[in-house]
């Protein structure tokens, strides 16, 4: 695939733009991806672990993009055309709410799993309007479901003594408000906590649960991608664990079917070049930062058909007065690793009608062509979703709000 050439300019009408009459935003850039041998791949916490295959394709794209209002008391439905569907209520919702709620379900009256705050730290449930307690938590860290399904994994974070004891849990929502932990990290050296990425289900039972280790009680100004280590899929039927990308692997995102995941290096020192691995066959592809992404990559996300995968990748510090900070997002191919898009920050400024944006990334695929990003304006609390239509080279507004997932037909 490669961008498309001789575009027609036409004007910004209803903050949508034709991108080639921009300079040279979504263009390819040329330059091929650097390919590395597979890496070993080992257990943790497990003599013997199952032998991995590559998840089934999704049946259906998302028919719908669930988006936080950031009103902390309703989550919001669009269909994937943007246009508002339903509110539902969620009262008490936390912040961070893409880690914090999963739609456990596909087709119509989907039920609703958050996490609240008020009275006391929950899981509660939103089905058909009715809202109520699955179970009480503590320490809460975050959540992930199977698309379209209503299996799901959660995590806790414990202090114990001086490091951060956590704890998984998976089941359905018949199963969750009972379940016991089925692994723990007490993680006295790296005070990492584990934290569901992803699960895979069948028939709406949990059968595996993807899951990282993730900084605990870090954060900053300056902090513009999340710090974790390795990647892990625990076999619930089994009990068996494997490391899928090596803890010396900064975590950045895992595709659809678990079939990729995209990944920097943990260390802050060296290259922080976007790499996409093939989790079945350790294959790697680096893709080259831009000579001014000197704070390197992150938030990896892959089409649903794993052919395309696109990353921010940033320059710049927030902390400068005045702010220094810029970005990318670029879209390449998990194929032969070219990459075919770049999309500056600047045009997704003039997609909104603004002079600036202070922060972007991208967020997930409505399908193979089109992309989601979610920006932020001068005001940092104006949230808005962006949708880039690579099959004819232009941004669109899209709705409000917070990215939070997608509903399934």
């Amino acid at each position: 695939m490669k961008i498309k050439q001789g575009w027609i300019p036409i004007a910004i009408i209803l903050f949508s733009i034709n991108l080639s009459a921009c300079s040279p935003d979504l263009s390819a850039n040329g330059k091929e991806a650097q390919t590395a041998p597979p890496v070993d791949q080992q257990a943790e916490g497990a003599a013997q672990a199952p032998t991995l295959e590559a998840a089934p394709e999704l049946d259906e794209l998302p028919n719908g993009v669930l988006v936080d209002p950031q009103t902390g008391e309703s989550l919001l439905v669009y269909n994937t055309r943007g246009q508002f569907e339903y509110v539902l209520e969620t009262p008490g919702l936390g912040s961070n709410s893409n880690q914090n709620a999963h739609m456990a379900g596909s087709g119509s009256d989907i039920p609703l799993v958050y996490f609240s705050w008020d009275p006391e730290q929950s899981l509660q449930v939103n089905k058909q309007g009715t809202i109520g307690t699955l179970r009480s938590t503590n320490g809460f860290f975050g959540m992930a479901g199977a698309n379209g399904q209503a299996a799901l994994a959660f995590s806790e974070v414990m202090v114990d003594g001086m490091a951060p004891h956590s704890y998984l849990y998976a089941g359905t929502l018949d199963t969750i408000g009972s379940a016991d932990p089925f692994f723990d990290l007490n993680d006295e050296t790296m005070q990492m906590a584990l934290l569901p990425v992803a699960v895979e289900a069948l028939g709406g039972q949990p059968q595996t649960v993807w899951y990282t280790h993730s900084a605990w009680g870090i954060g900053g100004v300056d902090l513009i991608f999340s710090i974790t280590r390795g990647l892990y899929a625990f076999d619930l039927n089994s009990g068996q664990v494997k490391q899928t990308l090596d803890p010396e692997r900064n975590f950045q995102g895992i595709s659809p079917d678990m079939r990729y995941a995209g990944s920097t290096t943990f260390d802050v020192q060296a290259d922080q070049s976007m790499t996409v691995t093939e989790l079945t066959s350790g294959q790697e592809t680096t893709f080259a930062l831009r000579s001014d992404s000197d704070r390197g990559s992150g938030y990896a996300v892959f089409s649903p058909d794993d052919q395309l995968a696109a990353w921010l990748e940033a320059g710049g510090s927030f902390a400068a007065d005045p702010s220094t900070y810029h970005s990318v997002i670029r879209i390449g191919e998990t194929s032969n690793g070219s990459v075919d898009y770049d999309i500056e920050d600047s045009s997704i400024a003039q997609t909104v009608n603004q002079t600036d944006i202070t922060f972007m990334k991208p967020v997930g695929w409505l399908d193979n062509q089109t992309l989601l990003i979610e920006t932020r304006t001068e005001n940092w609390g104006k949230v808005v979703l962006i949708r880039a239509n690579l099959a004819d080279g232009t941004l669109a507004y899209f709705c409000d709000g917070n990215f939070v997932g997608f509903t399934y037909p």
